[in-house]
């Protein structure tokens, strides 16, 4: 027999009957928890009891996240997802972080292509899918995704890690480095430590985000890093025992940390919020995201300026020129004889001025006054610009 908070699995190995019960129902579950409280271990554990009993090929357990799912581009998420079932087929296939199923385009792809695959007949009693996320997520993805709370009738919720059982597993991970606890106080319930203990693990499971198992295995690191960098090596009959005090000051700052990394994580998720752009509803997916504006260009340098305007101007007229028909084209090259001849610009005599006036300020039709102006202005700068250029040979 298996429980795990109130679920009870009661299946008896050499039962014909049990076998064929679990064989006539395809076996969905989710698993509904916080950080750390032994989801990928129970998901392992399930595939080596279905084994046992004949319902599965092999013990193996197929892990993998949505992002094993999910494509990078349009046609990728429905085959990569496909592939990934297709390999737990006789198998238990764990989905972690299921959670990051609720919005977006190809997530809603995988989403389709998952109950397609798990209702059909070929596939009945044949996996066992695990749908795990942390538990205001996961309440969220069922009720965004109702086919999935039909097809995944069966909820198994993990709670944080009982404050005794946090204070033995903090013993054994010392005791495990061959340390230990001053007077033992670790595995004294009636010591007045140990309820010091107790308090602080209270407070962390307090924090959003608390890690349960993941938590606890990382405070002994702390502990022993601040208890080896107090002892002296000299001593080579130093007692490797920990005090009372430097265990509850590690948990003290760790508390601290923690906090301050919540604060920090609500602060940064409160301005990016306010200073994203609205979006189309598509998700989180990177691919789905709403375009940013472009960047502005870099300021033009003063000495090149009047060359780039010139070079941007030009350009902008070609494009809009070319709308503008064969009518516009010889003007165009009038215009081009008339600035070749010009090459003294404003010191060419009052004659030859007159004569390149008379044919090239002549507008033809079909040319638009926008079009007409630009023009000008480039003739203007184009002549400053020779001048320019004569000076500096000169």
């Amino acid at each position: 027999m298996s429980e795990k908070n109130g679920w009870v699995l009661d299946i008896g190995i050499h039962s014909e009957h049990s076998r064929r019960q679990v064989n006539e129902t395809k076996m969905l579950l989710t698993f509904i928890s916080h950080i750390g409280t032994g989801k990928t271990i129970t998901a392992q554990k399930m595939g080596e009891l279905f084994y046992n009993m004949g319902l599965l090929a092999t013990p193996q357990v197929v892990e993998c996240t949505v992002a094993d799912l999910l494509g990078q581009y349009v046609g990728q998420t429905v085959p990569k997802t496909r592939k990934k079932l297709q390999e737990g087929v006789g198998r238990v296939i764990f989905i972690d972080e299921a959670h990051r199923l609720v919005h977006g385009q190809y997530a809603t792809e995988a989403v389709d292509e998952l109950i397609q695959f798990l209702t059909r007949p070929s596939h009945k009693g044949k996996i066992i899918v695990i749908l795990a996320g942390y538990t205001a997520d996961m309440h969220n993805l069922i009720s965004t995704r109702p086919a999935l709370a039909s097809l995944f009738p069966e909820e198994i919720t993990f709670d944080n890690i009982p404050l005794d059982d946090c204070i033995a597993l903090l013993a054994e991970e010392l005791e495990f480095s061959k340390f230990t606890s001053e007077a033992g106080f670790l595995t004294n319930p009636s010591s007045p430590d140990y309820g010091k203990v107790k308090r602080l693990f209270r407070a962390m499971q307090s924090i959003p985000r608390w890690s349960n198992a993941r938590d606890i295995r990382n405070l002994p690191r702390r502990i022993l890093g601040g208890f080896l960098g107090s002892i002296d090596y000299d001593c080579a009959h130093q007692a490797r025992v920990i005090s009372a005090a430097h265990i509850t000051d590690c948990m003290g700052q760790m508390i601290t940390q923690q906090k301050e990394r919540r604060t920090a994580t609500a602060s940064n998720n409160k301005t990016a919020s306010s200073q994203q752009p609205p979006g189309r509803g598509m998700g989180s997916h990177p691919i789905m995201f709403s375009p940013q504006p472009a960047t502005p260009p870099p300021a033009v340098s003063t000495s090149y300026a009047l060359r780039a305007e010139s070079s941007f101007s030009v350009a902008d007229n070609s494009a809009s020129i070319r709308t503008q028909g064969q009518g516009l084209n010889s003007f165009l090259t009038s215009q081009a004889a008339a600035v070749d001849k010009g090459t003294n610009g404003p010191q060419n005599d009052r004659n030859t001025q007159g004569q390149n006036a008379s044919s090239a300020d002549i507008r033809e039709e079909g040319v638009f006054d926008v079009v007409w102006q630009e023009l000008a202005k480039t003739k203007k700068i184009e002549s400053a610009r020779r001048v320019l250029r004569d000076t500096e040979i000169k």
